[in-house]
């Protein structure tokens, strides 16, 4: 059985939510704009059903659909927008079923479509497409089909509409047209290049085999489109004037560069290397590539996962010659630096300079010598743990270090190495940030993060120390890369790094600011409420406190508050609304400023209703904020397109799906401009509102209370409680219908549940009875207003959640059946337990999350009353856990611990393990499965359905997981 039979009784007329529902509803995602604000573009998907994208005038109603469209692009002057196309989920299920390989699988394609009219915009399909490159401020567009899932099949897949241009010859060429380079070259440098020349063995071979993959290149808007075969990899530059792609054929590999409106097509260089990470400046003038010359020689024996020798070349696109500029050469970063394929490299706005990363490459150890014993070794000295060097070791990002090359001057500038790993650039500045915590890396294990920090010349990558040993989080570089802005924990307080002459000023007064978090309960020092951003030019900066936002000077002197204590005394937090643009991340872009003109937009929020929305500021002088628009609701984060234009913004309740609003700048009214699940109004859905409650020790505390549709003050419901520390701020949050990992709120309020919700506060080394006391006096409250069963009660919770579900069940006996997930069970064990970074739980426990606030040597004590391990003989609640066997965050070891406890003192328990899966479920199947299963345990113990066979009798190991759930799952149509 899965639940009532019939819709709930106090909701007539409504409709249960079942599976079927949640395979169909769908989510909003990838919401884009035009930078003129005119289109909005936005997907919608579910989670077993095909979805579409939309596009739509924000300034009228014409729309533009398309079946499972995701991920739209806008071009630059918003005439055209570019989208993927997923395959249709019955096939992706069918190819499941079927254990296809992977070429056979249904792949995604590739949609585009001119809405510079959206009431008549069509579309046109591109079957089998791997990825594609759209130019940031041109109409090119280049993409790369997969290969044939077959050899039977055609060279690649369809087009529709097809033209001359854009069809495949039946005999594709293995080069660019017009192209016929020497194909004795041994390496991939043109003849004219006055690089030396590696050195090849007469031997040396090729590729041995074919890319696979086939390169499409067109101008949005014009008809034609060129194709080349065998292209392993390409790139656009940002105005569209040319693209770059690598061939690899069987005997060698060739770099092209293609003037897409001339189509004239120049091999730079070709041979029997291995070239990758094409990037070209913004103008498209300069190419910047790697090389491996040692790719393909048989000779070098390679570890696998060993980094590749990569030559950085540079081409002039105009002249076509090639500048080897990094070839093994002796830095900080070791004796032999190469260039990093794990990151592509960036040219700078200008063209002038290129960000590229180096690392060390070890010469490969030789064929005599003896195989090497496969261990970790620990030393007590060492900063870093062996488990946390492997992991590292598995990302190539690690040990790949930020350098500099100066195109005209032929100048590269290593500015990180491993002894200041992390570097960032500001645009043209003349100083980076540079931060390290390599001397305090055994600290942060226990304790907290500790940082040097360093003005690093760009020009020289000469480094000056200016502050030492900072701690909790790094200091962050300002737009303009004059200074750097940090928060002092110990002190409470915000500073600024003067990056010109390494200057601290203290920007911030705790007697004046109250930067820190006035209600944090962790045994640390209280982080802050948050930095508002830069003002343009570096001039000024904002910082929040509890309610309000304070302007700051740089340098220092006395802060401004820009609310006026506003919000103090309305207890209204004001925040910097900072809207969401398509301005892409750039490694010369640390952050972007705010507030470019007035007016001035603040988000705000009730913190006693937590009704939300926006304010704004005439001026940037202390003044009473004016609120624009106050809504019984969560409104999130604005999207605003990158050249001005209105906003768009959701708008969520409990009973209300987060749709997509729109409004003018400053918003006073909002228009809703997407419908996404309509079909809600079919459904019962529940309400929710805050509830106040005393715990026992005398803390005024809330809660969110949610009673279904219909809902009848004298009848007896049953009652489920999901906790996580503080939910009252989630009063307004929208629970999608859907399968996962936690119970769905939504479905058991639509079931004829009443759902609590309880903020929990904490006491240092006492979590244990901090919940209890916390969850149980909630309880209390919920029972005495004469409405649920106290012999129906239930709960649930993930995580920390599911820690304190322990602690419940170990120490009350006031509920009929529990669920945890992922969850803490044994504090002694965990203390050592590893994270998925390889690290160890020390920290956690003693300052962090864990508020155990000591060593399990000082305090065992601590550590054994918060262990609900020691504490099985007292449960007498079903229990159900779901611990997954790759969790990153909570050993797997922690939920065999603590069932097999319950197991031996003879409780009734039962745990689901998914093989693979972390600390959330990943996998639908996966997903499904479980929801089904974890319903059918609360409805049976508090709605009092049959009890299902699984938990009467397990099946036999050979057997396990092959209950059948896909037909509860099929997609409704709505």
């Amino acid at each position: 059985m899965l639940g009532p039979a019939s819709a709930p009784a106090d909701a007539p007329g409504k409709k249960l939510l079942d599976y079927h529902a949640y395979a169909a509803w769908r989510q909003i995602r990838d919401v884009r704009l035009t930078r003129d604000g005119r289109l909005l573009a936005y997907a919608l998907v579910a989670a077993e059903a095909d979805g579409e994208i939309v596009v739509r005038e924000l300034g009228g109603t014409a729309t533009f659909r398309a079946p499972r469209g995701h991920a739209p692009v806008f071009s630059a002057d918003g005439r055209f927008v570019v989208y993927r196309i997923s395959p249709p989920v019955a096939d992706v299920k069918a190819a499941d079923r079927a254990s296809l390989p992977a070429d056979q699988r249904p792949k995604d394609g590739l949609g585009f479509a001119d809405v510079s009219d959206v009431a008549v915009a069509r579309a046109t399909a591109v079957e089998r497409v791997r990825s594609f490159a759209l130019a940031r401020d041109g109409s090119a567009l280049a993409y790369l089909l997969e290969p044939s899932p077959s050899p039977s099949a055609s060279a690649h897949p369809s087009m529709l509409p097809t033209s001359p241009a854009s069809a495949l010859p039946s005999a594709a060429p293995t080069r660019g047209p017009g192209v016929a380079p020497p194909a004795t070259s041994p390496s991939p440098h043109p003849a004219a290049s006055a690089s030396p020349q590696p050195s090849a063995s007469p031997a040396a071979k090729g590729p041995d085999k074919d890319a696979e993959t086939t390169l499409v290149i067109r101008r949005l808007g014009q008809p034609d489109s060129a194709t080349v075969a065998n292209v392993s990899s390409y790139a656009v530059s940002a105005d569209g004037s040319r693209v770059a792609y690598v061939v690899r054929t069987k005997s060698d590999e060739s770099i092209h560069l293609r003037e897409v409106a001339g189509g004239n097509d120049r091999v730079l260089a070709h041979g029997t290397a291995h070239l990758a990470s094409p990037v070209l400046s913004n103008d498209g003038a300069t190419l910047a590539y790697l090389l491996d010359p040692t790719a393909y020689d048989a000779s070098i024996k390679k570890d696998a996962g060993a980094r590749s020798p990569y030559r950085l070349m540079i081409a002039d696109a105009r002249s076509g010659a090639v500048t080897e500029a990094l070839s093994g050469t002796p830095s900080a970063v070791g004796p032999q630096t190469f260039a990093s394929d794990a990151r592509a490299p960036e040219f700078s706005a200008d063209g002038k300079r290129l960000a590229v990363w180096t690392a060390n490459v070890p010469t490969p150890r030789p064929t005599s010598a003896p195989a090497r014993v496969d261990l970790d070794f620990w030393y007590w000295r060492d900063g870093k743990l062996p488990t946390q060097l492997r992991r590292e070791a598995e990302d190539p990002k690690n040990g790949a270090y930020l350098a500099l090359y100066d195109i005209a001057a032929h100048k590269l500038t290593q500015l990180a190495d491993p002894a200041v790993p992390d570097v960032d650039l500001a645009g043209d500045a003349r100083f980076a940030l540079g931060v390290s915590n390599v001397p305090y890396e055994k600290l942060v294990t226990w304790d907290d993060a500790y940082w040097d920090v360093y003005r690093v010349d760009v020009a020289t990558g000469a480094r000056t120390l200016i502050a030492r040993r900072l701690k909790g989080d790094s200091p962050e570089l300002s737009p303009g890369g004059r200074y750097a802005a940090g928060y002092d924990p110990l002190r409470r307080a915000w500073f600024t790094l003067r990056l010109a002459d390494g200057r601290k000023a203290w920007i911030t007064d705790p007697r004046v600011v109250r930067a820190a978090r006035e209600d944090d309960d962790h045994p640390a020092p209280p982080p802050p409420y948050g930095f508002g951003g830069w003002l343009p030019g570096d001039r000024a900066a904002l910082v929040y406190d509890r309610y309000d936002v304070w302007l700051v000077s740089p340098d220092g002197g006395r802060p401004v508050e820009l609310t006026d204590g506003a919000g103090r005394a309305a207890k209204r937090i004001y925040r910097v609304a900072r809207p969401r643009t398509d301005e892409p991340d750039s490694a010369f872009v640390p952050d972007r400023p705010v507030y470019v003109r007035a007016p001035y937009l603040l988000s705000v929020v009730d913190d006693t209703t937590k009704a939300s929305g926006f304010a704004s500021l005439a001026s940037l002088a202390a003044q009473r904020p004016r609120t624009t628009l106050l809504l019984d609701k969560a409104v999130g984060v604005p999207w605003r397109g990158r050249d001005g234009g209105p906003l768009v913004f959701t708008e969520a309740r409990f009973d209300e799906f987060p749709d997509l609003w729109t409004a003018a700048d400053v918003p006073t009214s909002a228009q809703r401009v997407s419908d996404a699940d309509p079909q809600e109004a079919q459904y019962g859905w529940g309400h929710a509102k805050l509830i106040d409650y005393t715990n026992g020790r005398g803390q005024k505390l809330r809660a969110i209370l949610i009673v279904p549709d219909g809902f009848d003050r004298h009848r007896k419901y049953p009652m489920l409680v999901y906790v996580y520390e503080k939910m009252s701020d989630e009063l307004h949050a929208y629970v999608t219908p859907a399968s996962g990992t936690i119970v769905n709120l939504a479905r058991y309020a639509n079931h004829g549940y009443v759902v609590l919700e309880p903020d929990i506060t904490y006491r240092i080394g006492h979590t244990t009875a901090s919940a209890v006391d916390c969850v149980s006096s909630a309880v209390r409250r919920v029972v005495a207003m004469g409405f649920v069963d106290p012999k129906r009660i239930g709960m649930a919770g993930h995580s920390y959640g599911g820690y304190e579900v322990n602690a419940l069940v170990t120490h009350t006996n006031i509920f009929r059946a529990v669920e945890s997930g992922a969850s803490d069970s044994d504090l002694p064990s965990l203390y050592g337990g590893f994270w998925q970074s390889g690290d160890v739980q020390q920290q956690y426990y003693e300052r962090s999350q864990g508020r155990i606030g000591a060593t399990p040597w000082d305090r065992p004590d601590l550590y054994v009353e918060n262990s609900p391990l020691f504490f099985v003989g007292r449960v007498h609640t079903p229990y159900l856990r779901i611990q997954d066997d790759q969790d990153g965050f909570v050993p797997y070891g922690q939920g065999v611990e603590f069932f097999t406890a319950l197991r031996r003192a003879g409780k009734e328990a039962y745990m689901f393990t998914f093989i693979g899966e972390n600390h959330g479920l990943a996998k639908q199947p996966n997903k499904d499965y479980w929801t089904v299963h974890l319903d059918e345990f609360f409805d049976h113990f508090l709605l009092g359905t049959p009890t299902p066979d699984w938990m009467t009798h397990n099946g036999s190991y050979e057997h396990r997981g092959e209950r059948d759930v896909d037909a509860l799952f099929i997609p409704a149509k709505f």
